[in-house]
């Protein structure tokens, strides 16, 4: 599984799933998935796929306690980053009122203490660093020096809305709270470790 999403092999990575969908959490070399390696590589086909089959794998974190963010981060694939953000908000948006496996803290730091963020902002590369800056910023990133300062790590994530409804949902999902709001037609998530309701 680790090999052939690290090398885009689709197909086989479909396969492997149908026998069986946790095998996307399997750890190898430094506790890494294969969903780490996909996002390592940017094989956004291969994240979709594994994403589909099994939501909870973005949850894993490897050795050094990094998530699929922020090794797309360090590897400066910011579309596998803009698919990842965009996956954990559809099935948040998709399950509302249910608990939410595979929900993925944008914010969540490594074992230095660094989100993926500060990654960016310490390890320049120059190649697509505006992009990706643009999307983890659009996805609610803050520096690890910030969320010390928020109110219970409150992360928003703000996505189109289909209605100008102003519906509130609270839910539980893994350990995170989270409330949506809808009001002139853009959506907000609110994600914190505390009950918004």
């Amino acid at each position: 599984m680790h090999i052939a999403s690290a090398n885009g092999h689709l197909e086989i990575v479909k396969e492997l799933l149908q026998v069986d969908r946790r095998l996307s959490q399997v750890k190898g070399r430094d506790q890494c998935t294969a969903l780490h390696y996909a996002a390592r590589r940017g094989r956004i086909e291969i994240i979709k796929e594994m994403v589909s089959a099994c939501s909870e794998c973005v949850e894993d974190v490897t050795e050094q306690g990094e998530t699929v963010f922020h090794l797309a981060v360090k590897n400066n694939q910011f579309e596998a980053i803009d698919a990842m953000v965009e996956l954990v908000v559809q099935c948040l948006l998709a399950n509302k009122g249910t608990s939410t496996p595979g929900t993925l803290d944008v914010n969540s730091v490594n074992q230095s203490g660094l989100t993926a963020l500060d990654l960016l902002l310490i390890f320049p590369s120059g190649a697509g660093d505006l992009e990706i800056d643009g999307i983890l910023s659009g996805a609610g990133a803050l520096r690890a020096r910030d969320i010390a300062h928020t109110n219970h790590n409150l992360t928003v994530l703000s996505v189109p809305a289909a209605s100008e409804s102003h519906d509130i949902v609270c839910s539980w999902t893994q350990k995170v709270w989270w409330s949506t709001s809808s009001s002139k037609g853009s959506e907000t998530l609110l994600m914190t470790h505390e009950p918004l309701c």
